[in-house]
C-alpha cells in the first residue's frame, strides 16, 4: 500500500494466490474538497457515488495445483489447458487461442504457435536445444521448406556441444557462427575474438595480466567499476 493505492491478496489453503485486488485511496486533500475531510475511504469496494472502484484479478487451479484460468478486471479470462500431471498444452483468451504447444514423448516442448508465428525446436537425447526455427507461417516439420530462402524464417539457429555439455558453437542466420572455448574447469575462455580470464578463485578478470580479485569482489572489468557496501 502507498498513499494513493492499496493492493490486497487472497490465498487458498495451499498457499496459492487466488485473488489480487487494487483500489485507489483518495488523499486527504481530495476528501476535503469533496466535503468529507474525516473520511479515510479505505473500504475498497465503492466510491462516494457507490460505484465499484476495485480492480480484481482472480486465479483458478486444478487438483494438481496448475493455474487453469486468470480472470482479468474487465471480465476477460485467460485459460490454460494441460494434459497429464501438468504439461501446458494451450493458452487462450476467452475463446480465442493465443498459443498451442506440442511436446515429444518426454513432454519436452518441440512446437509452439503464437498467433501467426510458429516455432519448432529440435532437441538432442540429453534435452539440449540443437535447432530452433520460427516463421510467420505454419511449420509441419523441422525442415519444412528446404528450398525456401533464409528470409522466410524469422529465427533460424543451431547449436553444438562438446562431450561435457559446454556450448561449442551457435549459428544464426543473421549473425553467423559464434564459437566458444573453455578451460579444463569448464570456464569460458573465448567467444570468437573475445577472451576471458579467471583468477584461482574463479573470479573473472579484465585480462590475463590482471591481478587476483581481493576478497573475491570484482572491482573492475572491461572498463566497468563495481563498488560494495560493508556487508
Amino acid at each position: 500500500a502507498n498513499s494513493h493505492s492499496i493492493t490486497c491478496f487472497d490465498y487458498n489453503g495451499n498457499g496459492q494466490i487466488i485473488g489480487q485486488h487494487q483500489w485507489r485511496v483518495p488523499t486527504k486533500e481530495e476528501n476535503a474538497r469533496n466535503g468529507l475531510p474525516e473520511t479515510d475511504w479505505r473500504d475498497a469496494q465503492y466510491d462516494m457515488l457507490y460505484l465499484p472502484v476495485t480492480e480484481s484479478i482472480r486465479y483458478h487451479y486444478d487438483f494438481n495445483g496448475n493455474c487453469t484460468a486468470t480472470v482479468l478486471p474487465d471480465g476477460r479470462q485467460i485459460n490454460y489447458l494441460y494434459y497429464g500431471s501438468g504439461h501446458l498444452h494451450q493458452i487462450s483468451l476467452d475463446d480465442e487461442v493465443i498459443s498451442d504447444i506440442e511436446r515429444d514423448r518426454l513432454h519436452r516442448e518441440i512446437y509452439r504457435t503464437q498467433g501467426k508465428l510458429a516455432s519448432r525446436y529440435e532437441l538432442d537425447p540429453l534435452g539440449r536445444l540443437k535447432k530452433q526455427i520460427a516463421a510467420l507461417n505454419e511449420l509441419t516439420q523441422i525442415e519444412t521448406a528446404k528450398n525456401a530462402v533464409t528470409s522466410a524464417y524469422a529465427v533460424k539457429r543451431s547449436y553444438g556441444y562438446d562431450r561435457t555439455g559446454n556450448l561449442t558453437h551457435s549459428t544464426d542466420q543473421r549473425t553467423g557462427t559464434t564459437r566458444f572455448e573453455y578451460d579444463k574447469l569448464g570456464q569460458i575462455t573465448k567467444a570468437d575474438s573475445e577472451v576471458f580470464a579467471f583468477d584461482p578463485a574463479h573470479n573473472i578478470l579484465s585480462d590475463n595480466n590482471s591481478p587476483t580479485v581481493p576478497d573475491n569482489r570484482l572491482q573492475t572489468y572491461n572498463g566497468s567499476s563495481y563498488y560494495y557496501d560493508d556487508l
